[in-house]
């Protein structure tokens, strides 16, 4: 027969063997001593008083009288007292420490007196239960009999008449606890210890310490044969399946009572309390039983045959409402989308720390929030109902799916008799209360018109809030102004409940979030009254409009999302949504789901809830038959759980070349530009589509943050300067004028580009990508271009805004000279006409408001031309009308009308054949030369630009001139400093400079031809130059001589000395930015406290992407 390996654990092993030394030890004891006879019992003390208190040492038997008693055994004479002491033996109670010398003492009075073995087991037979009828009344006991008669028999004080105790022992075991096991511990702790020695059982060991051995070489003893020990190992393996049967059969009913639960949860929104309750017991009691079932389990040497629980939506939740909180947590998640909407909802206007706090003493107290208790508020949430109510609400959903008819309609509305009557006499106090309102209002109005005139106006400014910075400021205006009154708080009250304006709810919400710091009393007067419009809504929803519906709920979830309503308020009204399900209640839960239910999904106390919602949400949507409705579900669930699964057609992935382009684009910032520059130079532009992509990329300013779009126009410079690389700065000026273009042509589809693009292109100017001409003719383009819906344009207003983001990026190189100043200053009087006849437009079509006030003109808006014209005109006349506005157009097309007639003059007169005088060319010659000293652009298409009187387009504004007295009054200290410094520079540079002396100018002699050409009666038969007058001197002498010069040869010098002082001027312009950005990294350092800069790398680009 082949050997048989097993592996066990050396600890267990060493414990084997060593009580087997032990079993050795008695059995040699036993073998070897020889009972005593009469001679020597005579010879041994037989008082009564010894053998009395050797007899009351056995009844109070433990390890320190075993050790005694062995000792005295040798001494006394207990032949008389065997009996006694069985009896003493097997009645003492001791404890499982003290077997090892209470089985020295029984071996030692056995191998002296073998009649005291037959006595002892008879003893210990009448207290082991064998019959059915027989019950268990000291466990412990028998827990310590068991052991006391195993460890007796394997010492040899017992024979095979022990091993039938055990075994009768496990028979009734088995027979009584086939459903319960309260003897589970008798049977663990007597084969935890013996397992080997009487069935067999080497337990499962851990990893460690193990070793692979013969089970032939593991210890034996004759007395327990293998058909013994397979018969006790069988009884012990039938208590422990029966055991196992039990753990089943409690995991079973867990599973049953989760699945009981779930379904409650899907179809009520949560189970009742018993079934929760009843739940927890069951798995109390079954983790127990596993417990043991894996004990015994473990001791026989097999594998356990409990099952485990069916997976649990509600554990599943616990993971990921611990996974969610940690990531929340270490910020790799968020609840809200963006830094934007982070900012809005969680850092509102300190009003207690501006307020007086004379304002707020009576609502310090239940104004601060406290989210300690709201996961508990949570959990207490009612979603309970019961199954009559349940299946009611279902059939009368389900009768309301037949949208495509009024019949519809007439289901919705149907109510009891009684319901009616109560809602008539709630409709009657409600009147009462309006009227009892509006009497007040009368005394009010009667008492306090001016206080009603600021209310009105304070209101319809509210009405038309859109903007952060406007709100707060109303905020803060109504609580320290006079206009916190009880009666204007009802006025606001009203007001904030009755909006239906959707754009504007978010607004009004974040004025009540900064309101409830110091008046909590009112803002959770206006928040119950949102939540019961809400409930009476879905009550009585014919009576409301649909789109006052969708306003309620918008507003209830804005509210949520600033915390003033608590989360679980927001999830009862939720669960009412979903529970009705009907037209009106789809509606609104899809805009709740939509606005609040990313914020409820995402925050770990009510994610499960929310969750379990959406799941009863999605199911109840297979009732739904019109598509739209499923449609408006299907959105508003993948708003919060957008799908895992991918789309079938995997998109081709994008080359590793054109994903770093990408990133090289997107990730710029000041430090990485030359960087950047460096690697997209080296790129293969020979490549198509390297160079097409790399130039969409550079052409789509969209696509980094508006903060790297001078890093972006600056990289683009520097490429504009690589004689090789010019043509790309050509190819993206084109791309993005095409994009604004677009823009024009498409409003509303693509505003966010053409804003980027708008600033982009004047980052370009900035960075000599770009000339004026480029600007101008955007700019006029962008107010001339014809609107593609005349009817509705006067609700777009993105063109003031893309005009005012243009002008702001490149108003800085139009303030430093007259000729600039004039060219900015002619269009602004078209760009003001563009924006009043705007105005005028809103005026005339801006519809009225619910309180009759018609909607005001934004002031978003409004503020940004009133800024711009500080900027770029500050001192002058802003134009305050429209007819201003015609006024200074009137100015500028009337210089621009005499100029161009002169101009259509002389081209006539040359047409003609008629020569100009030589005062004209000269004149001409004069004033294109101080055009181009003066650093002038031509923008018009090949007309002279005309040159305007500061005063003349825009008249002075006398309050900014006395204001900049006042402020040159007001100069500081190094300003002076620098004015004096600046003037002794300049007076020593004159010093120092050479005197060269000029000389006098003396007569000029005149040649005759120059005197006929001069007065027009040369005649040249030759047409092949223009004869030209030139003032040269000789011998001292002025003379005024004729000089023949080719018009070719002339207007190739001309366009040469204009091309070299352009180039010196971008030049100039180069060193200037340079010398601004090093002035501006300096002052950040220097405000920082940082290290001096670093010098500049010999290596690095001579541009420097720095703007003024």
């Amino acid at each position: 027969m082949a050997a048989q390996w097993v592996t066990v654990n050396s600890e267990w092993l060493a414990d084997v063997r060593k009580r087997w030394d032990g079993y050795n030890e008695s059995r040699k004891i036993l073998a070897e001593m020889k009972p005593l006879g009469e001679q020597e019992l005579r010879k041994m003390d037989s008082t009564l008083k010894k053998t009395t208190a050797v007899m009351k040492k056995i009844k109070m038997l433990n390890k320190e009288h075993a050790a005694a008693l062995s000792a005295d055994l040798d001494k006394i004479n207990l032949s008389k007292f065997v009996e006694e002491m069985a009896v003493a033996v097997a009645d003492t109670k001791f404890k499982i420490s003290d077997l090892p010398s209470v089985v020295s003492l029984c071996v030692g009075i056995t191998a002296r007196y073998p009649r005291f073995s037959e006595q002892l087991i008879l003893q210990l037979r009448k207290c082991l239960p064998t019959k059915k009828s027989d019950t268990i009344t000291n466990p412990a006991k028998l827990r310590v009999d068991l052991r006391l008669i195993a460890e007796l028999t394997l010492h040899g004080v017992f024979g095979k008449e022990g091993l039938q105790c055990i075994g009768a022992v496990l028979v009734y075991l088995n027979g009584t606890e086939k459903t319960d096991h309260p003897s589970h511990p008798i049977v663990s702790s007597l084969f935890a210890a013996l397992g080997w020695e009487l069935a067999a059982f080497i337990p499962h060991q851990k990893e460690e310490k193990t070793i692979n051995m013969e089970r032939a070489d593991l210890p034996t003893l004759e007395l327990m044969t293998e058909e013994r020990r397979k018969t006790m190992a069988e009884m012990v393996v039938v208590y422990w399946k029966s055991i196992g049967t039990k753990v089943n059969a409690l995991c079973q009913q867990i599973n049953e009572k989760k699945r009981a639960v779930r379904r409650q949860e899907k179809t009520k929104g949560d189970a009742t309390s018993e079934i929760k309750k009843n739940l927890e017991e069951l798995r109390e009691e079954w983790k127990k039983w596993r417990e043991v079932e894996r004990e015994m389990a473990t001791l026989v040497g097999d594998v356990s045959m409990a099952k485990e629980e069916e997976e649990s939506g509600e554990e599943s939740d616990e993971e990921a409402v611990v996974g969610l909180s940690r990531a929340l947590e270490d910020g790799s998640l968020s609840l809200w989308p963006d830094q934007d909407a982070r900012s809005f909802y969680e850092n509102t206007l300190a009003l207690r720390k501006i307020v007086p706090a004379a304002l707020f003493k009576d609502d310090a107290s239940t104004s601060q929030k406290d989210d300690s208790g709201m996961a508990s508020c949570i959990e207490d949430v009612n979603v309970e109902m019961e199954e009559g109510e349940d299946e009611e609400e279902m059939e009368k959903a389900e009768k309301s799916q037949d949208y495509d008819s009024d019949i519809s309609d007439t289901l919705y509305v149907e109510a009891e008799g009684d319901l009616e009557e109560v809602e008539l006499k709630k409709k009657a106090r409600e009147m009462e209360r309006i009227d009892e309102e509006m009497k007040r209002e009368i005394v009010y109005a009667e008492n306090s018109t001016e206080k009603k005139e600021f209310m009105d106006i304070f209101l319809s400014e509210l009405y038309s809030m859109t903007n952060r910075d406007n709100i707060d400021t109303a905020a803060l205006e109504y609580v320290n102004n006079s206009l916190n009154t009880p009666i204007n708080s009802r006025r606001l009250k009203h007001f904030l409940v009755k909006c239906a304006r959707p754009d504007v709810l978010p607004f009004y919400a974040r004025f009540l979030a900064t309101l409830d710091q110091v008046m909590h009393d009112f803002v959770s007067e206006v928040c119950a009254r949102m939540v019961e419009r809400l409930r009476d809504q879905l009550s009585h929803y014919s009576s409301y409009s649909s789109g006052e519906r969708i306003s309620t709920t918008i507003m209830i979830g804005e509210l949520i999302k600033f915390g003033v309503i608590p989360r679980a308020e927001g999830l009862v009204c939720l669960r009412q949504l979903v529970f009705d399900f009907r037209l009106p209640a789809v509606e609104m839960l899809c805009t709740f789901v939509e606005n609040c239910g990313f914020y409820l999904f995402r925050n770990p106390d009510s994610h499960s809830k929310m969750k379990t919602l959406m799941d009863v949400m999605q199911k109840k949507k297979k009732r739904i038959k019109d598509v739209r409705l499923q449609n408006l579900v299907d959105n508003a669930y993948f708003s919060v759980l957008p799908p895992e699964e991918q789309s079938t057609c995997a998109r081709p992935s994008t080359p590793p070349i054109l994903r770093f382009i990408r990133r090289l684009v997107t990730s710029i910032t000041e430090e990485s530009i030359v960087a950047h520059l460096k690697c997209i130079r080296k790129l293969d532009w020979t490549d198509s589509l390297i160079s097409e992509y790399t130039i969409s990329l550079l052409s789509s300013p969209w696509i980094v943050s508006i903060d790297c779009l001078p890093h972006l126009a600056s990289l683009v410079g520097g490429l504009n300067e690589l004689p090789k690389h010019d043509w790309i700065a050509v190819a993206v000026v084109d791309n993005v004028l095409e994009t604004i273009r677009l823009s024009l042509e498409k409003p509303r589809v693509l505003n966010q580009e053409a804003l980027s693009c708008i600033v982009y292109l004047g980052e370009l100017y900035n960075f000599c990508v770009c000339n004026s001409q480029v600007v101008f003719k955007t700019l006029y383009q962008v107010i001339s271009f014809p609107e593609a819906d005349p009817y509705s344009s006067w609700r777009d207003l993105s063109r003031i805004r893309l005009v005012i983001s243009l002008v702001a990026t490149v108003g800085e190189f139009f303030r430093t000279s007259r000729k600039s100043t004039s060219s900015m200053m002619c269009f602004l009087a078209y760009f003001y006409r563009f924006y009043w006849i705007k105005r005028e437009d809103w005026l005339a079509y801006a519809p009225f408001t619910q309180l009759g006030v018609q909607e005001p003109f934004p002031k978003d808006v409004e503020s940004s031309v009133r800024e711009l014209h500080k900027e770029m005109l500050k001192g002058r006349r802003e134009p305050r009308s429209i007819q201003d506005a015609e006024d200074a157009v009137r100015v500028v097309e009337k210089n621009f009308k005499a100029k161009v007639e002169a101009v259509l003059r002389a081209a006539s007169h040359y047409d003609e054949g008629e020569e100009p005088s030589m005062e004209k060319g000269l004149e001409a010659l004069r004033e294109e030369e101080e055009e181009e000293d003066d650093d002038r652009a031509i923008y018009t298409d090949g007309a002279e630009e005309v040159l305007l009187e500061e005063d003349t387009l825009f008249g002075k504004d006398e309050s900014e001139m006395d204001a900049r007295v006042v402020d040159r009054r007001l100069s500081d200290e190094e300003d002076d400093e620098f004015s004096s410094q600046l003037d002794k520079m300049m007076n020593d540079a004159i010093k120092s400079s050479q005197q060269v002396a000029v000389p006098t100018g003396g007569s000029v002699n005149a040649t005759s031809s120059a005197l006929n050409l001069s007065s027009g009666r040369v005649d040249r038969p030759g047409g092949g130059g223009r004869p030209q007058i030139l003032l040269r001197g000789k011998n001292n002498r002025t003379t005024l001589k004729e000089v023949d010069v080719k018009e070719e040869r002339l207007e190739r010098v001309w366009k040469e000395n204009i091309q070299r002082k352009e180039l010196e001027r971008a030049h100039l312009k180069k060193l200037t930015l340079a010398h601004s950005a090093r002035q501006y990294r300096e002052e950040e350092e220097a405000g920082d406290g940082g290290a001096p800069p670093p010098p500049p790398s010999s290596h690095s680009i001579p541009f420097t992407p720095r703007r003024l």
